[in-house]
């Protein structure tokens, strides 16, 4: 039927062999003909098969944190159906040698908006660490960073057909792709895929301790920040405004952890970073052309005269006042 959860928490469930649905999601299943509504809740601490949530009806999340759980065999996110995760944190996942991935799996069709993906991992040697997706996944506006895997990809892993729109994906870590690597079809588009890490040395893996952001197949809409694009040529080619071979360090401090402000973690830009107003105003849009007139955080775009690459738009400091006043009740 139709689940509709506000304000809730499930914790510490464990998934149980006594009823298949236990172990497919421990905290919560929701079969093909039901439709599951998780509003400003909370999945944290669970463990079984699949650790959180398995879906394969409707699904929307919103506002939800889905934190620490472990699977056996699953990520804390499955979905077979169609599921939508909107301003919300998908933080600190872990998954065993049989799991696909550590954050996000999707075989079916999948929105993810104004969300992250962050610090999770998983132990199987081919598996990923953030995201792998074998259905149809749009992502805008969200930030994909510090998830770690063995060989698969750190960050995401395409096998179907993927969006990638006014996102970061950077602080990723594996033994072999740190980032995004697709073997399907992917359109990529003001975004930042830089600073993931390959940090394996001494062994046959092409590694040796650099970064190797993307690898694979796909399509550049411009207008992209790529660290090392090495095995993604398909990224900084003529005529798309990509920039290409930037060191991370120019972009941000840091990574590998977001916690730069608002409703779900994000990675803040340094104020000379290349990433600031560099998109046209015309191309400030997702990829059927609507205008994005927001960031990951709710922040107006722009705040200058152009749109900033990635999914945080830099703006100037508040003044000393402004804090004086935010912080006059906090001692």
């Amino acid at each position: 039927g139709r689940a509709i959860i506000l304000n809730s928490s499930f914790t510490g469930n464990s998934g149980s062999s006594a009823r298949g649905q236990g172990l497919l999601g421990a905290a919560a299943y929701n079969d093909a003909a039901g439709e599951l509504q998780m509003i400003n809740s909370t999945v944290k601490g669970n463990s079984g098969v699949n650790g959180g949530l398995w879906n394969r009806g409707i699904m929307f999340l919103d506002g939800s944190i889905v934190e620490g759980n472990t699977g056996t065999g699953n990520a804390a996110i499955h979905n077979e159906g169609t599921a939508s995760i909107q301003s919300s944190a998908i933080l600190g996942n872990g998954s065993a040698v049989l799991a696909m991935a550590g954050g996000i799996e999707n075989y079916g069709s999948m929105r993810i908006l104004g969300s992250t993906v962050a610090g999770n991992n998983v132990g199987g040697f081919f598996s990923t660490g953030g995201i792998l997706n074998g259905g149809n996944l749009s992502i805008l506006n969200s930030t994909i960073a510090g998830n770690d895997a063995i060989i698969g990809a750190g960050g995401i892993t395409n096998l179907g057909t993927i969006d990638i729109v006014a996102s970061t994906i950077g602080g990723n870590r594996s033994n072999n792709i740190g980032g995004f690597n697709s073997t399907g079809a992917a359109r990529v588009k003001n975004s930042i895929i830089a600073g993931n890490i390959c940090p394996a040395t001494g062994n046959s893996i092409p590694c040796d301790g650099t970064n190797r952001d993307c690898a694979g197949s796909g399509t550049s809409l411009g207008n992209n920040l790529v660290g090392d694009g090495t095995d993604c040529s398909w990224l900084g080619v003529a005529g798309t405004s990509d920039i290409v071979g930037v060191d991370p360090s120019a972009i941000w401090e840091q990574a590998n952890s977001p916690d730069n402000g608002g409703p779900t973690p994000t990675v803040a830009l340094l104020p000379t970073s290349p990433a600031i107003d560099h998109i046209p105003l015309e191309n400030c849009t997702d990829t059927e052309g609507n205008p994005i007139t927001t960031d990951q955080r709710g922040t107006a775009r722009p705040q200058g005269l152009r749109c900033d690459i990635g999914a945080f738009e830099f703006s100037l400091p508040r003044g000393s006042g402004f804090w004086a006043h935010q912080c006059s009740d906090k001692g």
